[in-house]
């Protein structure tokens, strides 16, 4: 098993947009293991407004098409941000198997 996080979109957006993005773990928890509790999200540096992070309750798609199973991914609401800057979002999350992981992902605000 490949062990890595991944945004299921890309973490790109424009200053003035309100996105919903969900970052996925699929590959670094073991079989039956979920994701539990509250999450957290951090970004540095410091511009974005982060909203209150969820573990998803549905399944979702990614953009290649797969699916990510409930318990699996992080979603989380990301709005504001300087133009130019790129940022690290890190996210945090217990597990069922009373693990904490943590994934990092870009996110990059852009204008045009």
């Amino acid at each position: 098993m490949t062990e890595s996080v991944s945004a299921i979109a890309a973490l790109t957006k424009h200053p003035s947009e309100s996105v919903f993005y969900a970052v996925d773990f699929t590959n670094i928890l073991a079989s039956g293991e979920t994701l539990s509790g509250t999450p957290t999200v951090t970004v540095s540096p410091t511009g974005p407004t982060i909203g209150a992070p969820t573990v998803n309750t549905g399944v979702l798609t990614d953009d290649e098409g797969n699916t990510v199973a409930i318990g699996k991914a992080v979603q989380v609401r990301v709005s504001a941000g300087t133009d130019g800057i790129d940022y690290t979002l890190t996210v945090s999350c217990a597990t069922t198997a009373s693990d904490t992981r943590v994934g990092t992902c870009k996110l990059y605000v852009r204008s045009t």
